[in-house]
């Protein structure tokens, strides 16, 4: 057992007799989309892999990622065949974040798949992992055109026209994830609008989503907030 790594340390009795109970620090959790398109090669599909971490301990982490084919666990995308990133907590203050991977990949013709996770400590251990998985449909996704990073203004209306691209005639419905109080999507024509209240940087995640097979493609916009000009103002 190792006790570096190890957050609570506890004694319990059982039948009479004491138990060490340990509770390990580092954790991480995989969200990844439900469905994947099989077979579908580099043409600028890129949906959310969103990563979530926590109990890091003050030093350097290492992550790494992969997507396989399920239950055989062959390689089942050229950009997932060992994704590897750097998580930095030297300093402490960073002991729990998550990470927004949005790149663009392909997806061998596999008929399920599964998502890795491994994380390392700076010792080269793994100290934690997770797993995930998701379906395969034939559909050809439905690709989001590139949005870039935008500037707003508090108390002025931002607004972002999403339009997307691929089968001709393909239904596609447009959502977000962790939206901002105030913003708003329709879900149809793709238009985002919002007024934000306060300064700052904001992270936005856009989808398209293709039919009625939760097949999707993201972007990540990230949005800064600068605060009203005064002599404007006045």
């Amino acid at each position: 057992m190792r006790l570096k790594t190890c957050l609570l340390l506890t004694l319990l009795l059982v039948g009479g007799l004491l138990v060490a109970s340990c509770a390990f620090a580092e954790s991480i959790r995989l969200s990844v989309p439900s469905v994947l398109p099989r077979d579908c090669p580099l043409v600028g599909y890129s949906p959310l892999v969103r990563v979530s971490y926590s109990g890091l301990n003050a030093e350097s982490y290492t992550l790494k990622l992969w997507l396989l084919e399920d239950q055989k666990y062959n390689l089942a995308s050229t950009q997932w065949s060992e994704r590897t990133i750097s998580i930095e907590n030297k300093k402490g203050g960073a002991a729990e974040g998550q990470l927004l991977l949005n790149a663009a990949m392909d997806v061998f013709d596999y008929p399920s798949f599964l998502w890795v996770a491994r994380l390392y400590n700076s010792a080269g251990v793994e100290v934690a992992m997770a797993k995930a998985r998701s379906k395969a449909v034939s559909t050809r996704p439905v690709l989001l055109k590139p949005v870039g990073r935008r500037v707003a203004t508090v108390g002025k209306t931002l607004r972002i026209p999403l339009e997307s691209e691929g089968e001709k005639d393909a239904a596609v419905t447009y959502r977000m994830q962790d939206a901002p109080s105030g913003a708003a999507l329709d879900s149809k024509t793709g238009l985002f609008t919002w007024s934000p209240t306060a300064a700052g940087a904001t992270t936005l995640v856009f989808e398209a989503v293709t039919g009625d097979t939760e097949l999707t493609d993201a972007k990540v916009v990230h949005v800064d907030v600068s605060a009203p000009d005064p002599a404007v103002e006045n």
